[in-house]
């Protein structure tokens, strides 16, 4: 198993998969299994061109990838101007699946047992790769089938989202498609280890839910929400006061067994609003009696001290990656940190040679604590390694 990843910047495509694909094709000595290419450009023509110029350069390889808002190749970013991220690997026994909405929907929900037949036989703990087209597809809703019919699997992915050109999501299988879903089931022997950084920092403590209306907190430690919220704020140092105004989340501890909350289970969500008559603040997450929740804030400095925990934990965790894709949000990359390559570097020096490509998107698809969602300002990596 083999990876090898490019970055051709350049408003001509075919001059952009021919530099592209001899790069990767030189890495790997022309024996390519699977392309993951990553589109932005100008030109709608383009989207649905890419296909059949790989198809020309690597015949009978699967591709798995999507047009972006920006793309991710051999550790750098390209968020304004087109560009094409080709990543490519040895790794035979890829099986690709693109889910039709008409063969998995019944009226406005995903089927369980039709995303079964789509799927066929898929051995028990079979990890993928999942790229949606959220205008035809619910994200959300795909996320919480596929847990549903594969368990023990892990999913890491992203939305397919245009840069330039207005609605022209497109995702790269066997051929293009503008609706659906791309399921890629990885060989058994092979496991996909993620890495999912939400950016956020605790602050203050944890809290249990002790009466809530949906999604609405009423009550935290009995007592009502709204005051927990103003205790947190009052114990914050100025700089973070003036986060808390405009970068305040909620995070939701997924170990519904614990009555603390672990930063690597909290699920980040937004807040909804406050309700002043009810001393209440709404989160979009779904909640239960006797969650645990923390607030959290979100800042380029947190981003960066998270993402480097995690990454040095996943290095000093088990054996160097053969590759690895990354789908980061496009509220990450320049505009958060003001800087290019800021997730890509770190994940460089961590990893040092390993090739890395992916896309910048509207939502990243990856798990915590254990289940799938759909995640927004978030970087979620993909580690591809050998099975232990």
């Amino acid at each position: 198993m083999r990876f090898a990843s490019a970055l051709h910047r350049s408003s001509d495509l075919d001059a952009a998969v021919d530099a592209a694909a001899d790069t990767v094709g030189n890495q790997l000595g022309g024996k390519v299994d699977l392309l993951f290419p990553f589109l932005r450009t100008t030109d709608p023509n383009d989207y649905r061109r890419l296909p059949e110029l790989l198809e020309a350069r690597f015949p009978g390889a699967t591709m798995f990838g999507c047009a972006a808002k920006g793309v991710i190749g051999d550790g750098h970013e390209e968020e304004d101007a087109p560009a094409l991220s080709l990543t490519a690997a040895v790794l035979p026994g890829a099986r690709l699946v693109h889910l039709d909405p008409e063969a998995i929907m019944e009226g406005e929900v995903i089927s369980e047992k039709r995303l079964a037949a789509e799927l066929g036989r898929v051995p028990d703990g079979v990890d993928a790769l999942v790229i949606v087209d959220p205008f035809s597809v619910q994200p959300d809703q795909l996320a919480m089938a596929l847990d549903l019919v594969m368990p023990n699997a892990v999913k890491v992915g992203a939305l397919a989202t245009a840069g330039p050109v207005p609605r022209s999501t497109m995702l790269y299988g066997h051929t293009a498609h503008r609706r659906g879903a791309l399921v890629l089931l990885l060989p058994r022997e092979v496991r996909v280890r993620p890495i999912v950084a939400q950016g956020c920092r605790p602050v203050g403590r944890a809290h249990v839910i002790t009466r809530r209306d949906g999604q609405a907190i009423l009550e935290l430690d009995n007592k009502p929400a709204l005051a927990a919220m103003k205790d947190c704020y009052a114990g914050l140092s100025p700089h973070d006061r003036e986060l808390f105004k405009h970068s305040l989340f909620v995070g939701v501890e997924m170990d519904r067994d614990e009555v603390e909350a672990r930063p690597d289970r909290l699920l980040v969500r937004n807040l909804l609003g406050v309700d002043p008559d009810r001393e209440a603040f709404g989160v979009a997450a779904e909640l239960h009696d006797y969650d645990v929740v923390q607030f959290v804030l979100r800042d380029s400095h947190s981003a960066t001290e998270e993402l480097t925990s995690l990454l040095t934990l996943a290095r000093d965790g088990g054996a160097a990656p053969a590759g690895a894709l990354l789908f980061s949000c496009v509220g990450r990359g320049r505009h958060l940190f003001d800087e290019v390559d800021h997730d890509p570097r770190l994940f460089r020096e961590a990893f040092a040679g390993i090739p890395i490509g992916g896309c910048f998107s509207d939502g990243e698809i990856a798990p915590v604590g254990g289940r799938t969602f759909l995640h927004g300002y978030t970087s979620a990596f993909a580690l591809i390694e050998r099975r232990r």
